[in-house]
């Protein structure tokens, strides 16, 4: 998944195997990957927080560039290269997500979101 959420007071809370993703305005990239236990996360811009399946925080991502983590089955979290993962989709096709970036409050440059200050 990749996608643009808007600045927001109250968190957006998506439920994934491992745990929970607490969205407050970010561009995010989120890969499952059941077969080893584990998802990805680059937090591309703005503010996700992660919790385990008992809604603990086991990290907050807060970040103007990318901020790559996993969280796997067990409730671990592992830091990951941002380039673990890279959406080709996304920058060749650019303008499908443009719009939607923009008009969450992104500025937008080679196809990634960055929330202004």
């Amino acid at each position: 998944m990749h996608a643009v959420f808007s600045k927001r007071k109250e968190e957006l809370k998506i439920k994934i195997p491992q745990g929970t993703f607490g969205i407050r305005g970010t561009s995010i990239f989120v890969d499952l990957e059941p077969e080893k236990k584990r998802s990805y996360l680059c937090n591309c811009s703005g503010h996700t927080n992660l919790y385990d399946k008992n809604d603990k925080l086991l990290k907050s991502l807060i970040s103007k560039g990318h901020k790559p983590a996993v969280i796997t089955d067990s409730g671990k979290i592992e830091s990951y290269s941002y380039n673990y993962l890279f959406n080709l989709y996304a920058l060749r096709h650019a303008s499908i997500f443009e719009k939607e970036m923009k008009e969450a409050g992104c500025e937008v440059k080679d196809s990634h979101c960055t929330f202004s200050s």
